[in-house]
């Protein structure tokens, strides 16, 4: 960053200070023992920068919405916690449904509210939260209505591929392989859930998958 001489207008006691962005350098040349307006003598001149710290969404509860921009497409999706809360001493695993919906346009509330009431899910996943919390999940609103009884929520499948084999858990989205049921691809095939927790590359990744069986 350059910064100019100061300059005085003639008569006045005030002066102006003119800065040009020209490199991460700063350059200070004021010639303070030349610069006097009448009897008051500039001695020293603070500069000082402020950064710009990044925010964070720092609260997820549940019913929260994010709208979910995939560049790679062009396309817009949805989620909303169905399950979990981060707040205050609440740090709970969150559970996020997302809608069978994909639009070139971001979508209007009132139609994202009606895919929920109705329950058009692609799939439920236990969701890393770097991409809310970093805002590149973009918070919409809250869906006030709770979207799964707590007996419902212990029905959801969940599968994972491990070693050759496909496992099952049911209730549990992080269970651990180990107590997980063995099952057939046949089964495996439709349950849309995986089990574990799901980074949001890898969401953003079988959302686009998704998308394209689709085409």
């Amino acid at each position: 960053m350059f910064i100019s001489p100061l300059t005085l207008l003639p008569g006045s006691r005030q002066c102006f200070l003119f800065f040009v962005t020209k490199s991460q350098n700063l350059v200070i040349n004021l010639n303070f023992g030349q610069r006097k307006i009448r009897d008051i003598t500039i001695l020293e001149v603070k500069i000082k920068f402020k950064k710009n710290r990044l925010k964070y969404f720092k609260e997820i509860s549940q019913g929260d919405i994010f709208e979910i921009y995939l560049r790679d497409i062009g396309k817009y999706a949805y989620g909303i916690v169905v399950s979990g809360e981060i707040k205050g001493n609440k740090d709970e695993e969150i559970l996020i449904g997302y809608l069978n919906k994909f639009s070139s346009t971001a979508l209007p509330i009132d139609e994202i509210f009606q895919l929920v009431k109705q329950k058009q899910f692609l799939f439920i996943a236990n969701t890393g939260i770097t991409g809310i919390k970093k805002l590149k999940w973009r918070f919409i609103t809250n869906y006030s209505d709770k979207v799964f009884s707590d007996e419902n929520l212990s029905q959801i499948p969940y599968k994972v591929y491990f070693m050759g084999k496909y496992y099952k858990s049911v209730g549990d989205s992080v269970k651990e392989i180990a107590e997980c049921e063995v099952i057939s691809k046949e089964e495996a095939d439709k349950i849309p859930n995986p089990l574990g927790i799901v980074g949001e590359e890898e969401i953003e990744n079988l959302l686009i998958e998704k998308f394209q069986n689709t085409i």
